[in-house]
């Protein structure tokens, strides 16, 4: 007796619009969604490259989902990220883009947290400062 090493989807026709998400295009010419098609890319391609100097995830995701090839959420970046100094361990929040202050032994936030400037930022405030 043979073993089915994997199985192979019937497809069975369904009444359900495929495209329910993205009704727009049952109107559209061949030459409009080849047109679609190419802007998407691109705009793909220029999120891809704007993220490149931010976070290195994201356009590695980009790259993968427009080579066709999968990609789950573990590829994506943890929203938080902690360092150790001194008696202090530092968390950092990527979605808010804040620093907290927590004490190294119980965790417990020592301070009000504060927000992450780029280093431009910190030096107009600086500069504002001495005025």
């Amino acid at each position: 007796m043979n073993k089915i090493k994997s199985h192979t989807p019937l497809n069975i026709p369904s009444n359900k619009d495929q495209f329910e998400d993205v009704s727009f295009v049952n109107g559209m010419s061949e030459y409009q969604l080849k047109v679609l098609i190419k802007r998407l890319w691109q705009n793909l391609m220029a999120l891809a490259n704007a993220f490149d100097d931010r976070r290195d995830d994201v356009p590695k995701i980009i790259d993968k989902i427009l080579n066709a090839q999968k990609w789950t959420e573990k590829d994506i970046s943890d929203r938080y990220y902690y360092g150790v100094y001194s008696d202090f361990i530092i968390k950092y929040d990527t979605l808010n883009n804040i620093f907290t202050l927590l004490d190294r032994y119980t965790s417990i936030p020592i301070s009000e947290p504060f927000k992450a400037v780029t280093i431009t930022e910190a030096k107009i405030a600086k500069q504002e400062r001495k005025k």
